[in-house]
């Protein structure tokens, strides 16, 4: 047990050491819409996130929760969120080597030791989101311990402790279906041979479990995430391809983890290409060569390799998953799945090698390998710091990668201030990558409209609404509709703008800024009635200083002055500092002849702005009127 500590101990530590680079890193990509917002904070949201499927991304009601509670530890401190997946992540490879153990597999450790620092794991730990794989894998793998233990002695305490930690990995992930299957090899490889009663039968209930959430995230996926269109709609033998092709992409990235990337390029499909189907019918020989050579070669390389590809099958084209719009393949798809391949490969080396060495070759050769590993994962973690880090290691990685471009585009126009230039740049060759793409093209859009290019952006807001698919209304094509709008009425296409606006309120009516906006536009077209309802309703959707000072404008535009006094009353009181409605507030008492209470609104506008020279000659002229009579 000591030994076993001092193990434990060490993984533990190396791969603290190893993932160091990611332990203060910001949110990245989705992690917003997996992070628990302010709406899912309280109770009543931790119940949303178990009742209501459509209230996470996922339906991952464990892992939100596990988001939930770090929300109230941790709150905006991302460091304790990057600990907790690097210690599920160590907590899995300790768990492995136990697993190995008990099945009495050679080289247990060094598996532990591979998986914990491997590189290939970095996108599963460094980046927040996949908190759903470290925190099912750990799960995962305490089901797979408890099973064992269970079917050495057929306690039932040990299948309901197996089945419970089952049904909680599937619900922090639901890759971890495959457990019935990697079960049912594991006894196929001990025993040679599968029997009903005792084998098949008591797992019959897990697959149930498992068919069920396979279901529910299926449709989450199509109906919520939305997978669905041309893009993922693969006939059967274009998945065969996909599935043949990434599994030999998997492995080789096992091998020779070099050139790892958030987004890989996304293959062209083609069927009627010979060297497509090499891939598919190279597994397909492979698993008939150790299928025939069990009996010579031991049951362990087939079983390795039938275990891989079950891990690997949630992720290998089957059914459609939304990342399959980027690309087929993604490292944070096979951490179940490189369990295997590692877990066969450590057993290989301590069965054929470690007899052949003295046992200090063998621990400098650990040791070598583990720095090796140790340094890779390290310099991979690092591109995790921060989204403007990892999307330019990803076009490093794939200067086709639509995705990154994209993004990192859009990162650019939010900064203080806005990098155009740079941002306009990688937005074009984002749309050059995937012109179809409504978010390359709003992005695109945008670049333009800052960059003081109207016309030209109003044409790629037309293209990215255009592009968007599906029918309904949807808060996307809200915002669409909105950004058309406003450079329509920059360039004084005011009908055209006015129409934008009023489509935009159509997929979301409660949105405060396309009221005010298109308020603006009937102003400019001289209908103050319409005017005043939109400004409004912007008003009760965000009640705020500017809001009620817009309000009172287009009641001064239309000469209902006192109806303005008191929204121009309130925007003061609540922002003191509001010049605008300080200034409106004088004009309107001024021609409600309240002279005295015109002179100190103006001669508060002085106190915060002393340059106001049209403001000194309202004073001057208010002066000579309370001085002749107040007339």
């Amino acid at each position: 047990m000591r030994r076993r500590w001092g193990l434990i101990a060490a993984v533990l530590a190396a791969t603290a050491v190893a993932y160091w680079p990611a332990w203060f890193g910001t949110p990245v990509w989705d992690d917003g819409g997996h992070l628990t917002g302010a709406d899912l904070q309280s109770l009543e949201g931790l119940w949303r996130i178990w009742a209501s499927p459509g209230a996470t991304q996922q339906y991952y009601p464990l892992t939100h929760t596990a988001f939930w509670i770090q929300s109230h530890l941790w709150g905006d401190a991302w460091v304790g969120y990057h600990l907790t997946n690097i210690t599920l992540h160590a907590t899995s490879a300790c768990l492995l080597a136990v697993v190995l153990e008990r099945l009495r597999v050679s080289g247990a450790w060094l598996a532990a030791l591979v998986f914990a620092l491997h590189p290939v794991h970095v996108e599963s730990v460094a980046w927040m989101s996949e908190l759903k794989n470290t925190l099912s894998g750990a799960l995962f793998l305490g089901a797979l311990l408890s099973y064992l233990r269970f079917d050495a002695d057929r306690r039932t305490s040990l299948w309901i402790v197996s089945a419970l930690l089952f049904c909680l990995a599937l619900l922090s992930k639901t890759t971890t279906a495959t457990l019935p299957v990697v079960v049912l090899l594991i006894v196929w490889w001990r025993q040679g041979q599968l029997g009903w009663r005792r084998d098949v039968w008591p797992l019959v209930p897990f697959a149930v479990v498992a068919a069920v959430m396979a279901v529910v995230t299926i449709a989450m996926e199509r109906g919520a995430i939305g997978a669905v269109g041309a893009e993922f709609s693969l006939a059967p033998v274009e998945r065969v391809l996909v599935a043949g092709r990434a599994t030999w992409f998997y492995l080789w990235s096992l091998v020779w983890p070099v050139g790892l990337s958030f987004n890989y390029p996304r293959w062209q499909l083609d069927a009627a290409s010979v060297a497509q189907w090499l891939f598919p019918l190279a597994l397909l020989g492979a698993f008939v060569l150790l299928f025939i050579k069990r009996d010579s070669w031991g049951r362990s390389p087939v079983a390795a390799l039938a275990g891989f590809v079950v891990m690997a099958a949630p992720a290998l084209g089957f059914v459609s998953v939304y990342p399959f719009r980027f690309s087929f393949v993604a490292d944070h798809f096979q951490y179940l799945a490189s369990l295997s391949a590692i877990a066969a490969t450590a057993a290989a080396l301590a069965v054929y090698a470690g007899p052949r060495l003295s046992a200090a070759t063998r621990n400098v050769g650990v040791f070598a390998l583990a720095c090796v590993l140790m340094t890779l994962t390290w310099q991979q973690s690092a591109t995790y710091r921060s989204e403007d880090v990892l999307y330019r290691a990803t076009i490093e990685q794939n200067p086709a990668s639509w995705l990154a471009h994209g993004n990192l585009a859009s990162l650019l126009l939010q900064r203080e201030p806005p990098a155009v230039r740079e941002a306009l740049y990688h937005a074009r060759l984002a749309v050059g990558g995937r012109s179809d793409g409504p978010s390359a093209q709003y992005t695109l859009g945008l670049a333009l409209e800052m960059s003081g290019e109207p016309r030209t952006a109003a044409a790629h807001y037309r293209e990215a609404i255009a592009s968007f698919g599906g029918g309904g209304r949807h808060v996307r094509l809200s915002q669409l509709h909105h950004r058309l709008g406003a450079v329509l009425a920059a360039v004084g296409q005011l009908q055209e703008a006015e129409q934008a606006y009023r489509e935009g309120l159509r997929h979301d009516a409660s949105n405060a800024d396309i009221h005010a906006d298109l308020a603006m536009v009937l102003v400019r077209r001289q209908d103050f009635a319409g005017a005043t309802r939109h400004f409004e309703t912007a008003a009760d959707l965000r009640p705020s200083p500017a809001s009620w000072t817009n309000l009172a404008g287009v009641f001064m535009q239309s000469g209902r002055f006192a109806e303005a006094v008191p929204w121009l009353e309130r925007a003061t009181e609540a922002d003191p500092m509001l010049v605008d409605a300080f200034h409106n507030l004088g004009v309107a008492l001024a021609q409600l002849d309240r002279v005295a209470d015109a002179l100190a609104a103006f001669k508060r506008v002085l106190e915060v702005d002393p340059t106001a020279q049209q403001v000194q000659e309202y004073i001057r002229l208010l002066e000579a009127r309370l001085a002749a009579g107040g007339g």
